[in-house]
């Protein structure tokens, strides 16, 4: 693979696709909505509630994009608390090499 492929690691090596892909990019997606950055920490509720996820599973996930560099600090003026996420490059080509399924209609 080229080495600016999303499945690339640091060292040049490629990483395996990963049962967890669906879900991290269903994740990551929902991140994508969030229009002035992703806080972790408040912004999971509204992702939870959306997904269907326990705060567990939803934790891991963030922990799984975080560790793939998925994230980048969101450009906004300084603001209090946690810092707010938007996606990386990487995460941006990741979601592009994914199939995600949409709801049926009707």
């Amino acid at each position: 693979m080229h080495s600016s492929s999303p499945f690339s690691q640091p060292n040049g090596r490629t990483q395996r696709p990963s049962p967890l892909d669906p879900f991290l990019a269903e994740f990551l997606a929902g991140v994508a909505l969030f229009p002035n950055g992703y806080r972790h920490s408040t912004d999971k509720l509204e992702l939870m509630r959306r997904t269907g996820w326990n705060d567990a599973f939803i934790d891991a996930i963030y922990t799984s994009a975080r560790k793939r560099r998925f994230f980048d600090l969101y450009k906004s003026g300084a603001g209090r608390g946690a810092p707010r996420l938007q996606l990386s490059k990487r995460a941006i080509q990741f979601l592009e090499s994914q199939t995600i399924l949409q709801p049926e209609d009707g």
